[in-house]
């Protein structure tokens, strides 16, 4: 399961993201929420996030800089902006940031679910490339990463056999 940041400074937004995540993204949860950009920014230095979902309008911190300051202090997270605002400007500062997608205001439940869709299957692929140093590392006795071991083989219980020749 991958986990979901929300930041956005109306609650009925939030809570409007939370049920079509709930409904339509059963690979997604929502681990966090936050009304403000500084508040999710501390929540990032501490906890670890797979996709920021943020607007771009917000007092204080918007959601240019957040992406940005999330980009610095996690380089892997992915990042969609919401926004109701079309002008180029507010897309240039995005492609900066180097978020995943950019959706107008009001979302359309079929766009935010297909958005989430092409984002869950980067992760899976990124996932994908990291088990051969996570079973390395895990035969190995070395540290690993206990959220990625979760997200690639579950709750679920396996048997390994190491065999060297």
């Amino acid at each position: 399961m991958y986990r979901i940041l929300l930041v956005d400074d109306e609650m009925p937004a939030l809570r409007f993201l939370q049920a079509i995540i709930g409904k339509y993204a059963p690979d997604f949860s929502v681990c966090a929420s936050y009304t403000n950009g500084a508040a999710a920014l501390e929540y990032l230095g501490k906890y670890p996030v797979d996709l920021l979902i943020t607007d771009i309008s917000m007092d204080g911190m918007n959601g240019i800089e957040l992406a940005q300051a999330a980009r610095e202090a996690r380089p892997d997270i992915h990042i969609l902006i919401l926004s109701g605002y079309s002008e180029f400007e507010y897309a240039q500062g995005a492609i900066r940031a180097a978020v995943d997608d950019y959706i107008l205001k009001p979302v359309p439940i079929p766009q935010i679910t297909k958005a989430l869709k092409t984002i869950r299957e980067k992760l899976d692929e990124e996932a994908g490339a990291k088990g051969p140093a996570l079973l390395s590392a895990l035969f190995s006795g070395a540290p690993f990463d206990e959220n990625l071991l979760e997200r690639l083989y579950g709750g679920a219980k396996y048997h390994f056999a190491l065999v060297r020749w």
